[in-house]
């Protein structure tokens, strides 16, 4: 793995983990659960699923329902593929470019929606996006800002426990620059 890290996940079970770095380039580690001393390392194995990017990833987001399905987003301005969709990250690890109609501008993080398998967000240099057509060859990115404004949304979170164990199962957490934070349960199913 070369060049600085900017983004990293986990599978589930946390063997794999997911690197994203600076250049734009996405890596996948694997064998993390054989790891116990600096001798293992040896067992480790690093795959590429992606060299080079619009720019540095800024975020990397596996569906936490399903570790295959993996959103990568990236920063720099006036490129067209601000936003990475695999549906095969354990496997071969294809990304494909599913920026669709977004403007072209930084892409900061994304959320997978967990009610719905076609829906997901992204936090951008001008708020929040969302699209219901996911795994569509072009998705149709909305603006879902009319209550949030045009601000950079640098971090997402969607609450994931159960009805019985959080009252706000599902509510959606955003870090914005220049309006806080927000929470909101109107984009639960957009």
């Amino acid at each position: 793995i070369t060049g600085n890290v900017t983004a990293v996940d986990f599978t589930n079970d946390g063997d794999i983990a997911f690197i994203g770095t600076q250049g734009g380039a996405v890596f996948k580690l694997s064998g993390l659960q054989q790891l116990y001393t600096v001798a293992d390392v040896s067992k480790l194995s690093v795959s590429t699923l992606n060299t080079q990017g619009a720019g540095p990833i800024t975020d990397l987001i596996l569906d936490k329902s399903d570790n295959n399905r993996l959103l990568v987003t990236t920063g720099g301005y006036g490129s067209a593929d601000g936003v990475l969709y695999s549906e095969n990250a354990l496997g071969a690890g294809t990304l494909k470019n599913i920026h669709g109609n977004l403007p072209n501008m930084p892409v900061y993080t994304a959320a997978f929606e967990r009610n719905d398998r076609n829906i997901a967000l992204v936090g951008t240099e001008f708020g929040l996006w969302a699209t219901s057509s996911l795994t569509e060859t072009v998705p149709e990115w909305l603006d879902k800002n009319d209550q949030l404004s045009y601000v950079p949304i640098y971090a997402m979170e969607q609450q994931e426990l159960p009805w019985h164990k959080a009252k706000n199962t599902g509510t959606y957490f955003i870090g914005s620059f220049g309006r806080g934070f927000w929470q909101t349960s109107s984009l639960v199913g957009v």
